[in-house]
């Protein structure tokens, strides 16, 4: 002792635990409490007004033996010496704890597991319960729960609810978990699963999702964590479907303040879902600021990962990233992505129609929806859609998108065989689509087409996509106002300096003489500007052009071919050129006619 007390213990002073090899364990790490909540709801309590030898000494008098001859509270293992002890949570390292001296906890940096063959305690390193705890830490209270093992729902649903109004942070030990009613996530609060941690609804359970937020209207920075949610198709007690995880902020609004942030910025990392009967992950209404990491669902009967937009009211899933997470099997659409401002890295879709609990797998799905007014400003990166029921992507009416670096493969999986397309571009203003690939390479699949257009498509770029099918790269169906350089044999522009096009579209290319008899029909395209010909032996009379099916204007150049006979059209207001009759292509001549779409006439020009 020295005058005023002992000196504070510098760290590297700390007293320190050891593993059974004898090597020092780290510094000590100081915690305010610890709860761990025993079978029968007792609670086993560490904090500084404990003295530690009391919470090992309660644990140790309830420990038995399981089948394996690990040494088992209900998932609960101690070990004690005279000077340190440890207690294990079914191999959830709670890290170590010294008995002596001021009552300290480390840091988790592993586990100590009783390995009942060799009758040996075991240290393995690491952060097993992935808290991201680091030296030095003070972490704030947490309690960790074991399975109560009540079928309906009830116990464990009142167990963890009664948990958070004591602590922050509750972690669910392995076993089987059952519920009456989504698990409710407040303000700053964690609920975290672990390996062999299975979350079922129990036979009481009323809610439409598993879990979700505590008062829409109010929460924020809510963590969900390391969760796994097996629902087996299940109903609720009114048949209803039953959901995943629910994010909705319905009534929120910034609190300001100086420690506030405008937007909610709710965490789900490493979540699993399977056989949702409702949508697996359901995200609206003010869910701003997501941060989804790693999160999965398969064999869902909803839509994989749903981004509404309020009702149309476009005020939905905004400003959220999501990374590195896959829709698997599912009976609806596998992303519906409704709302603004979204980025994607890394992540996928596959198998959209396909109703595992049917066996029917659907032909007017998609991997990727992209859909409506408010799907605005949204970004894909590295993101993947194979084996849809119809198409791995559909931007239906979006605007400002930009795909770059994905993938979309063998997509028009449904029973029906459809005609899939990789990419289907309809309605889509100031979209980009860049350095996209993919194929039909495995099945069941019917991947015709990479890309594929319709309608009005303003201001789209689309371009660089080594994407394709069956049939090729790109397929015209109708419409305008996109910008196409894509899936050229060759395109060698030798030490040009300047390329201009104006209002005028430009279409060139060529194929092998159509023979034409009296009447017959020339039908243009977008995919070619040149249409050689020729007679079927003598001079042919009534031959039809169609109108020009691209929208705007274009050139087409027709050539005869035949050595001694002619053709001539029909009427303008029949064969859509005007001059009708009197205009006449004779042999081995060409002629270049303009489009005017307001005319809807062709318009000879000059021979060429």
């Amino acid at each position: 002792m020295v005058a005023g007390g002992n000196p504070p213990r510098r760290p590297d002073q700390a007293m320190r635990s050891l593993t059974r090899g004898g090597a020092p364990a780290p510094a000590p790490n100081v915690f305010r409490q610890i709860i761990i909540v025993g079978p029968t709801g007792d609670l086993l309590v560490y904090n500084p007004a404990v003295a530690p030898g009391d919470l090992i000494a309660s644990i140790s008098a309830q420990k038995t033996v399981d089948s394996q001859g690990n040494v088992v509270l209900q998932g609960i293992t101690s070990y004690g010496t005279a000077d340190s002890s440890a207690v294990q949570i079914n191999g959830i390292g709670v890290n170590w704890l010294a008995t002596s001296g001021s009552p300290e906890f480390n840091e988790p940096v592993g586990s100590i597991f009783y390995e009942g063959t060799s009758n040996l305690w075991l240290f393995q390193p690491g952060d097993a319960l992935g808290l991201g705890i680091t030296d030095g830490t003070q972490a704030g209270s947490m309690i960790f729960l074991t399975a109560s093992g009540d079928t309906t729902g009830n116990d464990d649903t009142a167990r963890i609810a009664a948990a958070f109004a004591l602590v922050p942070t509750v972690v669910l030990v392995p076993g089987n978990w059952f519920l009456a009613s989504r698990i409710e996530v407040d303000t700053n609060q964690t609920i975290q699963g672990s390996y062999g941690a299975i979350i079922e609804p129990g036979s009481n359970f009323t809610d439409t999702y598993m879990a979700g937020l505590a008062s829409p209207a109010s929460t924020t920075r809510a963590t969900f964590r390391d969760l796994f949610f097996s629902i087996d198709w299940a109903a609720n007690t009114t048949a209803g479907t039953i959901g995943g995880v629910q994010i909705d902020n319905t009534g929120w609004t910034s609190p300001g303040g100086r420690n506030q942030q405008p937007d909610p910025a709710h965490v789900l990392q490493g979540i699993r879902i399977i056989r949702a009967s409702g949508d697996s992950y359901h995200f609206d209404n003010k869910a701003r600021e997501l941060r989804v990491e790693n999160c999965t669902q398969y064999d869902g009967l909803g839509f994989g990962f749903y981004l509404g937009d309020s009702a149309g009211a476009g005020s939905g899933c905004t400003d959220s990233h999501f990374s590195d997470c896959t829709s698997g099997q599912s009976a609806l659409n596998g992303w519906e992505v409704l709302d603004a401002n979204n980025h994607f890295t890394n992540c996928k879709g596959f198998g959209s129609g396909n109703n595992v609990q049917t066996g029917v797998f659907g032909s007017t799905e998609y991997n990727w929806h992209l859909s409506g007014s408010h799907c605005v400003n949204n970004v894909f990166a590295g993101c993947s859609g194979q084996q849809a029921g119809l198409h791995g992507w559909f931007l239906d009416s979006c605007s400002q998108c930009a795909i770059v670096g994905c993938d979309s493969d063998s997509n028009g999986s449904g029973d029906s065989v459809p005609t899939g397309y990789g990419f289907l571009v309809s309605d889509a203003v100031s979209c980009t689509i860049t350095g996209c690939s993919g194929e039909q390479s495995i099945t069941p699949g019917n991947q015709v087409y990479g890309i594929a257009v319709q309608n009005t498509n303003t201001g789209t770029y689309i371009a660089f996509n080594p994407c394709k099918g069956t049939g090729g790269t790109f397929t015209f169906l109708s419409g305008s106002g996109y910008y196409l350089l894509d899936a050229p044999t060759i395109t060698d522009f030798t030490n040009f300096q300047e390329v201009r096009f104006g209002a005028i579209e430009l279409y060139q290319g060529n194929s092998a003489p159509v023979t034409l008899g009296n009447g017959s029909h020339i039908g243009p395209d977008n995919s070619q500007g040149t249409y050689p010909f020729k007679t079927s032996g003598a001079n042919q009379t009534g031959i039809t052009l169609g109108a020009w099916p691209a929208g705007g204007g274009a050139i087409i150049t027709l050539v005869n071919t035949d050595a001694t006979h002619q053709i001539a059209f029909a009427a303008a207001g029949t064969s859509n050129v005007a001059g009708g009759a009197a205009v006449a292509i004779l042999a081995q001549t060409s002629l270049v006619l303009v489009w005017e779409s307001s005319t809807a006439l062709w318009y000879p020009a000059s021979p060429a």
